[in-house]
């Protein structure tokens, strides 16, 4: 089950990795290794700052739970970080902050 929640996030997010971060992490759920795939996509998602929506960051916390892995411990699936806007005079979450 997890391996398929992986999976599904993988397709929405996936073409947002510029290496095989998609192909390793499809190994290594065919591999039943879903909580090394979880933890590498996180990893990736980390260090190359891609931006989760709020449904595809539950799937993955939920993915964790489901594996009894803590989601706190496991890069990129933190909250957006709060940054400071000045249009609103208000703490807002970062990814409302691009400029597109």
């Amino acid at each position: 089950m997890a391996g398929v929640i992986i999976n599904g996030v993988l397709d929405v997010v996936g073409k947002s990795f510029p290496d095989k971060t998609i192909e390793n992490v499809r190994n290594l759920v065919e591999h039943q290794e879903a909580g090394l795939a979880l933890e590498v996509l996180c990893s990736e998602i980390f260090e190359y700052e891609i931006e989760l929506s709020e449904k595809s960051r539950d799937k993955l916390k939920f993915a964790a739970q489901l594996m009894g892995i803590n989601s706190t411990s496991l890069d990129g699936l933190a909250d957006p970080p709060l940054k400071w806007c000045p249009f609103t005079s208000h703490s807002v979450p970062s990814i409302f902050l691009k400029v597109v």
